[in-house]
């Protein structure tokens, strides 16, 4: 008999790559962005829409992005997540440097 051992997250995810392969993975990866937005929009049109369900499809985004990093190279994702939130914290700071005020109206 076979001892199974528990896998990482990660650990899953590049084995869903190996099982089911770049392709299907990139079309998975569509589809589920297409159910968060779809999901997202409800919400914002006052249509009846759980936190679980917006939770759920950000659980499924998040694991096909991470797929997608492993299919298109993980460490060129994490460098590119780390470019772009340098960025993103320049301009917060330079936002709340200006006394970011609401519009009026």
């Amino acid at each position: 008999m076979k001892e199974r051992r528990t896998m990482t997250g990660h650990q899953i995810c590049v084995e869903a790559v190996d099982t089911f392969g770049d392709g299907p993975q990139q079309i998975k990866a569509i589809e589920e962005l297409a159910e968060l937005q779809a999901v997202l929009a409800r919400d914002m049109n006052c249509l009846q829409v759980t936190d679980e369900e917006i939770i759920d499809e950000i659980a499924d985004v998040h694991i096909m992005t991470q797929q997608m990093a492993i299919i298109f190279g993980e460490k060129e994702v994490v460098q590119r997540i780390n470019e772009k939130l340098e960025r993103l914290k320049r301009m917060i700071d330079e936002e709340n440097s200006r006394g970011h005020k609401e519009c009026e109206a």
